[in-house]
């Protein structure tokens, strides 16, 4: 939460996007208005897998989070 005791003005979170297993890019997120949930978008436009790992990382003292979503279009 901005301002918080885990103030996510500090935080640096971004999802890593692959399809089909190849890396194709990254996106920014940002704080969503609830405690520990940030969004982002990503455009995913082709039939096939789709894979997001979503990081939250503090350069104050290194602490980072991960995390990993998987979907399919088909």
């Amino acid at each position: 939460m901005p301002g918080g005791m885990w103030n996510s003005d500090k935080f640096e979170v971004k999802g890593l996007v692959s399809f089909n297993g190849a890396p194709v890019g990254e996106i920014n997120m940002a704080y969503s208005g609830k405690p520990s949930q940030f969004s982002g978008t990503v455009k995913a436009d082709k039939k096939g897998v789709y894979q997001v790992t979503v990081y939250a990382y503090d350069s104050a003292n290194g602490n980072t989070g991960l995390d990993c979503v998987n979907f399919i279009i088909n």
